[in-house]
């Protein structure tokens, strides 16, 4: 199997437009058999076969490792934060708990007249002794 040999022509191109060119060839092909005695990267489609550019193919895979350990980081930093948001709703439904607690306890307080545990108003008047006096 000769395969094709993937080596920019420089031609009237760019070199900025061969060099894309080159990366975007070599991310075709996925999988690629290295043979570090004849230093040869050969992709490994039988289709294909191509032989490319070891140096394009280690930097190609500098980049996708970068690219990897940057995702990377961004996900540890993102499962941090959500963690810490977690922790930070779990403390604030607790707290109104609480507070729902301390409310409930402030309302409900024991009436000398209607001699039951009641709700109170802001003021401090019984809601069950209100009715009762109005009707006298």
């Amino acid at each position: 199997m000769t395969g094709r040999i993937i080596r920019p022509d420089f031609g009237s191109r760019s070199l900025r437009t061969v060099t894309r060119d080159r990366e975007e060839r070599v991310c075709l092909h996925t999988h690629v058999a290295v043979n570090a005695y004849q230093r040869l990267v050969r992709c490994r489609n039988k289709d294909c076969g191509a032989v490319l550019d070891p140096y394009q193919v280690l930097r190609q895979l500098s980049h996708d490792w970068d690219a990897a350990t940057h995702y990377s980081a961004m996900l540890q930093e993102q499962q941090h934060r959500l963690e810490s948001l977690r922790r930070e709703e779990h403390c604030v439904k607790a707290r109104l708990r609480r507070i729902k607690a301390e409310r409930e306890g402030l309302e409900r307080r024991h009436c000398f007249r209607c001699r039951r545990e009641t709700h109170h108003d802001e003021a401090g008047v019984c809601l069950g002794c209100e009715p009762q006096e109005e009707s006298r």
